[in-house]
């Protein structure tokens, strides 16, 4: 049939979400156990949780960005939480080589969009349209 794409998507499988992989049951924000197995501190996955949803944390790249004031609001010992600040990044970045957990990025990007320009209680996006003549025209 013309228009009508050659082949059908297999049975059983759905498409993956725009979003990235959901969290697992009792955690958080994916990739959280795994990261909390891998650094031997997986007892604390509970405490870990109400950090991220305390301070808003969707992905695991956002926990690791935090990870001073991850181990400091988790119930350590000063050994544990030394480890923790020095092998946060290097944990997460052995579990994205094996395939444990997908590489996310953070949900609000760090640089300044300078594509809209506020301006009293209104966002306008920033556009300069220009006349025949060259002058350039208001938005």
């Amino acid at each position: 049939m013309a228009g009508q794409p050659h082949f059908k998507p297999a049975y059983g499988f759905e498409p993956a979400s725009p979003l990235g992989p959901e969290a697992e049951v009792g955690e958080a924000v994916p990739g959280l156990r795994a990261f909390l197995e891998h650094l031997g501190l997986e007892e604390h996955l509970g405490a870990a949780n109400d950090w991220c949803a305390e301070m808003g944390a969707a992905v695991l790249l956002e926990v690791v960005e935090s990870v001073e004031d991850l181990a400091e609001a988790l119930p350590l010992d000063e050994g544990e939480a030394e480890t923790l600040r020095r092998r946060a990044r290097v944990a997460m970045s052995a579990l994205e080589t094996r395939g444990q957990i997908v590489a996310q990025e953070a949900v609000v990007p760090l640089g300044e969009d300078e594509s809209f320009a506020f301006a009293g209680r209104t966002f306008i996006g920033k556009r300069k349209a220009t006349r025949e003549g060259g002058d350039e025209a208001s938005a």
